[in-house]
């Protein structure tokens, strides 16, 4: 009698599993997009060493939109994203004017990456690991779908379309539409005293 209960049990333990295995197994099959766009998410979200060096030093006001921005381009477009600069002290932009080594750059003071507001980036195609770079076409730069994405979720401008006076620096996105140059110039030399000694990255914008 005990034998049979105890068979009955088994059975019924074994038939509970298998439904158990059977309802899991539909509902990865069903949701097998997900899970697996979601697994990719989550490794996909780390940023390298590079990137959060360079990140770290950009002006609070805008470090999660680019955080935000990097991550879909390599989630949405395809590109993983290589940060060339980012913030430059106001000594280093003069430096880099003064050098004449760079035929598009803004003179100090009047750079957006004096304000931590601004990134230079290169694209790396995750497909054929092609590089959209300063050298690339405007028209490739456009193909990635980067400008579009920047312009439209972001609200940030394209070194590609020219700023400022200056053309022809499609590795440029910046966030200055919603600040302006002279603002922040004024709010540097307010909190500071002078240019020279100021981090312009850490300008309180208030």
């Amino acid at each position: 009698m005990n034998n049979k209960n105890s068979t009955k049990d088994i059975n019924s333990l074994l038939i509970g599993l298998t439904a158990g295995f059977v309802l899991l197994g539909v509902t990865l099959f069903v949701f097998r997009k997900q899970i697996k766009q979601g697994a990719k998410d989550i490794v996909r979200y780390v940023f390298t060493a590079d990137q959060e060096r360079f990140l770290k030093e950009l002006h609070p006001s805008v470090v999660k939109d680019f955080r935000s921005f990097i991550k879909d381009v390599d989630n949405k477009l395809g590109y993983l994203v290589r940060i060339n600069s980012g913030y430059r002290s106001f000594k280093k932009q003069q430096e880099m004017v003064d050098s004449g080594n760079y035929p598009v750059i803004a003179k100090s003071g009047y750079s957006s990456h004096n304000f931590g507001m601004a990134l230079d980036i290169s694209l790396i195609n995750k497909k054929n690991a092609n590089i959209i770079s300063q050298n690339s076409p405007i028209s490739e730069w456009k193909k990635t779908g980067v400008v579009n994405l920047a312009r439209s979720k972001y609200g940030m401008r394209w070194g590609g379309d020219g700023l400022d006076g200056i053309s022809g620096d499609p590795v440029h996105f910046d966030m200055m539409k919603k600040y302006n140059i002279n603002k922040l110039r004024e709010l540097t030399l307010k909190q500071y005293g002078s240019i020279e000694n100021a981090k312009g990255n850490r300008v309180n914008l208030a």
